[in-house]
C-alpha cells in the first residue's frame, strides 16, 4: 500500500497513456474510511504547461457537476509534483462489460433496463448540457465521447457518466503515447465525424448510437477500418432496430431513429426530451424499470464475483473479475487487452474468426503511409515507445492503403451519396492524423530494420491531392492562446496557421483575465488565406471561492444558504462573497450549520454529526422539489430566491407559492406546488416565442418603447420576439409629454400588432 498525500493507495486498477488509476482510501478521526478513485497524471504529462493548464481548467469544469447520474469529483490537487482527480468509487461495471458478460452467459439485456440506462445517462448530459457557472452564464459543456465504456451501472442499480472533460484535456496533450485515446469513430455525430461545429446534440447522437446497440445486441457503424467507420458515420443510414431485432416494439424504435437523425434539427431538442420519451414508452406499455430491477439484474450477471468479493471483503477488478468458468470468456481476455477502450465485441472479434480479421480488422501502421506534399506542417516530435512493442496509440491505424483505398471507393457509384465536402474533409483529417499518430515517423518501421522503406503508391492507385489553405489570426490585444475546431494550436496571436482544410472552422481565443472569444471562418479556395481579427473583452466575472465539505459519517445531504448542493464528501465552487451558511443532514442524526467565510482561497469544513437520542421521531418534514425551465430562470418564493433552474433543492413540507423569474427575457410565471415528506416534486416549464410589432402614430413622431422599464428602441422599431405571456409595452415622447402604456398577449409562433395613436388623448 502506497501514501500518497491524504490518500492510501490500495491498488491499482488500471494504467493509460494519461494516468494511473488507483482504488484509494482517505481515513479520517475514530474509524472514518472512505473508498475512492484516484486518478494520477503520468509524469511525462506533467512536464507539459499547456496540458496542465488545460487539465486544471477541465478539472474546475467537472467539479461543478453534482448530479445523481454523473460521477462526482472530490478533490483535485498536486503531490510530489504529480497532479490528481480524486473521485467517487464505483461498485459496479461500465456498459461495455455489462453487454459483455450478458453475451457471455447468452443473455440480452432487458429491454426495460436498456431504456433504464439511457434515461438516466440522459439525465447526466442534460444536466450538464445546461449547467451555468455562478453568474448564470452557461457553460456550455459537451461530452464528445459518450460511449458504452463512459457509462457505469453500479451494483446498486445507479447509472453514471463518466469522463467529463478529461477524455477531452487527453485528447490535447502535446505529446502522443501509446495508448492515448483519440476518439471513437463508431460513436460520433455526422458533424463531428465532418469536422463541423458541434454542440449537444452530437452527445444525444451517440447516446442513441448506444442505445440503438444495446437494444440490436450489435454494433451500428464499428468496420473492418477506422476509415471504414467514419464512411459509414457520414452516410449515417440507421435501420430501425425493430426490424434487425423483433423484441424491440416499433414505437421504441421511432424513438432510437429520431436521436440517431442525420440532421442535428431533426433530433430531439434536448436530452431531457429523449429521456421523456423513453419515460413514456416504459408508462404506455407498463414494463418495470426502477434502479431496483437494475441492481437485481446486476446481482444475478455477476453473481460469481460478487460471492467472491463478500468472501475477500475487497473489490475485483480487471481480468480476475471475469467468471472463470466460461471457455469464450478466456478466449476474450487475451485480446481484451488490447481492446481496452474500444466497444462492445463486433463479429470481427468473436472466438473463431480467422487471424487476419482479429481485433477488428486492425492495420499496421507499417504496411503503407500516405503519399501527401508538405503544406506547412510538420510531423510532431517522436515520442518514445518503450515496453510498447511500436504499436500506434490507436485502435487500428489509418494508413495510406486505406486513404487510397477509400477514395477508389468512393470515386465510383458512392461518390455522390458520401459527397465531396465530406471526402475532403475526410481527407484532410487523414492527413493531420497520419501525422499526428506518427504514422510517417521514422520510429514506426517493420522489427529488426533500420531505417524505413519509402512505400512507392502503385500503378492503379493515383495520388490524392488535399486541397489546402491557411488561417492568419491575430487579437487585441496580442498573446491568447489558439483553438482551432476546440483542438489547441499550442500557438499565441498573432500567426498564421497553414494546412488548414476547406470548408468551416471554429476559432476560439483563450486569454487570462479576458472573456473567450468565438468565431466560425470558412476557406474557400485551394491556397487562400482568411485573416482573422478579434477583439478581446475583459473579463468582469465574480471571484470564485472552492469550498470543500466533508461529514462522519458520510454521505449527508449538503446545504449551503438552503439549497442543496450535494452530498458529503464534495467540493463545490461558489461566489466568494462573504459568508455563507453550511448545513448538513442525515436521516437518524441530528442536522448541524457553521457558517463559513468565502474569499480567495480554497475553505474546508468538517461535521462531526450526532446521532438523535431517543425513539425516531415521526419523520422528516422535508420534501425535494426539482425544477426545470427553458429558458434558464431563477426560482423565487416571497423575496427569497431558491436558485437557478435547473433547480434541486431541499424544502419544507406543505404549499408554496413559486415564481419563474428571467429578467432578461421579461419572464416572470407563477406557480405552485404542494410538498410531501421525503417525497421529490418534479415541475418542468417550456416557453415558446411570439413576435411583436409597434407601429406609433403619427410616424413622424419620436417616441420610446419600454418593457418593463427596459429600454427596447425608439420608433420605428423592428419587429422583436418575446416569450408567450401578457406584458404592458410604455410608449414615451419626451417633445409632447406624452406617455402610454398598452397591454400585449403575446402567442406562440404568431406576429401581434400594436398601434399607438399618440395623437389620441
Amino acid at each position: 500500500m502506497e501514501a500518497f498525500g491524504p490518500y492510501d493507495l490500495i491498488e491499482k486498477i488500471a494504467t493509460g497513456g494519461m494516468a494511473e488509476i488507483f482504488l484509494a482510501r482517505k481515513a479520517g478521526v475514530e474509524g472514518f474510511e472512505k473508498l475512492l478513485v484516484l486518478k494520477r497524471i503520468l509524469p511525462h504529462l506533467a512536464e507539459s504547461q499547456e496540458f496542465v493548464e488545460m487539465f486544471l481548467h477541465e478539472a474546475r469544469v467537472a467539479v461543478r457537476l453534482n448530479h445523481p447520474n454523473v460521477v462526482q469529483i472530490f478533490d483535485l490537487g498536486k503531490e510530489a509534483g504529480a497532479y490528481f482527480i480524486a473521485m467517487e468509487y464505483i461498485h459496479g461495471e461500465d456498459v461495455r462489460r455489462v453487454w459483455r458478460q450478458s453475451e457471455a452467459q447468452q443473455k440480452l439485456i432487458p429491454v426495460p433496463l436498456v431504456c433504464r440506462i439511457v434515461m438516466d445517462a440522459a439525465a447526466g448530459l442534460d444536466y450538464a448540457h445546461k449547467k451555468t457557472d455562478a453568474a448564470g452564464a452557461p457553460l456550455h459543456i459537451v461530452h464528445r465521447d459518450v460511449s458504452p465504456q463512459n457509462i457505469l451501472v453500479s451494483f446498486q442499480g445507479a447509472v453514471k457518466v463518466v469522463d467529463f472533460g478529461i477524455a477531452k484535456a487527453a485528447d490535447q496533450a502535446s505529446q502522443t503515447r501509446a495508448g492515448v485515446l483519440k476518439g471513437k469513430y463508431s460513436y460520433m455525430s455526422p458533424e463531428q465525424a465532418a469536422g463541423a461545429e458541434i454542440d449537444q446534440r452530437t452527445d444525444q447522437f451517440a447516446l442513441g448510437v448506444v442505445l440503438w446497440e444495446l437494444l440490436a445486441a450489435r454494433r451500428l457503424f464499428k468496420r473492418g477500418s477506422d476509415m471504414q467507420t467514419l464512411a459509414a458515420v457520414t452516410e449515417c443510414k440507421v435501420p430501425a432496430p425493430n426490424e434487425v431485432d423483433s423484441r424491440v416494439p416499433a414505437e421504441l424504435g421511432a424513438i432510437v431513429l429520431k436521436a440517431t437523425a442525420k440532421e442535428p434539427q431533426q433530433r430531439f431538442g434536448d436530452l431531457h426530451e429523449l429521456q421523456m420519451a423513453l419515460e413514456e414508452w416504459l408508462l404506455a406499455t407498463r414494463q418495470a424499470s426502477s434502479p431496483s430491477h437494475l441492481a437485481a439484474y446486476m446481482a444475478e450477471l455477476y453473481a460469481e464475483r460478487l460471492s467472491r468479493e463478500r468472501a475477500e471483503g475487497m473489490p475485483v477488478f480487471g481480468e480476475a473479475a471475469e467468471p472463470s468458468g466460461s471457455a469464450d470468456n478466456r478466449r476474450r481476455s487475451s485480446s481484451r487487452n488490447e481492446r481496452r477502450r474500444g466497444g462492445p465485441p463486433s463479429a470481427a472479434s468473436k472466438p473463431g474468426a480467422p487471424a487476419s480479421e482479429t481485433r477488428a480488422g486492425r492495420v499496421s501502421s507499417r504496411s503503407g503511409s500516405l503519399a501527401v506534399r508538405k503544406v506547412g506542417l510538420e510531423p510532431a516530435a517522436q515520442p518514445s515507445r518503450e515496453g510498447r512493442g511500436g504499436r500506434t496509440p490507436i485502435e487500428s491505424a489509418i494508413t495510406g492503403s486505406s486513404v487510397s483505398r477509400l477514395v477508389r471507393r468512393l470515386s465510383g457509384r458512392k461518390k455522390a451519396a458520401f459527397g465531396m465536402a465530406a471526402m475532403t474533409a475526410l481527407l484532410g483529417a487523414a492527413a493531420v492524423f497520419l501525422y499526428q499518430t506518427q504514422v510517417l515517423s521514422t520510429t514506426s518501421r517493420p522489427f529488426g530494420q533500420e531505417h524505413p522503406q519509402p512505400v512507392e503508391p502503385r500503378p492503379d492507385e493515383p495520388l490524392v491531392q488535399v486541397p489546402l489553405g491557411a488561417l492568419s489570426i491575430s487579437s487585441v490585444p496580442p498573446g491568447a492562446g489558439i483553438f482551432l475546431d476546440a483542438k489547441p494550436l499550442g500557438e499565441q496571436t498573432p500567426t498564421t496557421v497553414e494546412g488548414v482544410a476547406l470548408g468551416e472552422h471554429r476559432i476560439r481565443l483563450d486569454l487570462k483575465g479576458y472573456r473567450q472569444a468565438i468565431k466560425a471562418v470558412r476557406v474557400e479556395r485551394d491556397g487562400e488565406t482568411v485573416g482573422v481579427e478579434l477583439e478581446l473583452i475583459k473579463d468582469e466575472a465574480p471571484a470564485l471561492a472552492l469550498l470543500t465539505v466533508e461529514s462522519n459519517p458520510a454521505g449527508a445531504e449538503v446545504m449551503v444558504d438552503g439549497r442543496t448542493v450535494g452530498r458529503s464528501p464534495l467540493t463545490v465552487e461558489l461566489p466568494a462573497k462573504g459568508t455563507a451558511e453550511v448545513e448538513v443532514v442525515r436521516d437518524g442524526y441530528l442536522s448541524k450549520k457553521q457558517t463559513v467565510t468565502l474569499g480567495d482561497g480554497p475553505q474546508k469544513v468538517g461535521f462531526e454529526l450526532e446521532r438523535k437520542p431517543g425513539p425516531s421521531p415521526i419523520g422528516p418534514q422535508f420534501g425535494t422539489l426539482i425544477v426545470t425551465s427553458d429558458p434558464l430562470s431563477s426560482v423565487w418564493e416571497g423575496s427569497k430566491e431558491l436558485g437557478p433552474t435547473p433547480l434541486r433543492s431541499r424544502i419544507a413540507t406543505g404549499r408554496h407559492q413559486l415564481v419563474l423569474v428571467n429578467r432578461q427575457e421579461g419572464l416572470e410565471y407563477a406557480f405552485s406546488v404542494v410538498v410531501r415528506s421525503e417525497e421529490t416534486v418534479t415541475r418542468t416549464y417550456r416557453f415558446d416565442r411570439g413576435e411583436v410589432q409597434v407601429v406609433v402614430k403619427p410616424v413622424t413622431q419620436d417616441a420610446t418603447i419600454y418593457l418593463r422599464n427596459r429600454k427596447l428602441g425608439s420608433n420605428p422599431l423592428p419587429k422583436f420576439s418575446l416569450l408567450e405571456g401578457e406584458y404592458q409595452l410604455t410608449v414615451v415622447n419626451e417633445e409632447i409629454k406624452k406617455t402610454k402604456r398598452v397591454p400585449v398577449i403575446v402567442k406562440k409562433g404568431t406576429v401581434t400588432k400594436v398601434v399607438v395613436n399618440l395623437a389620441e388623448d
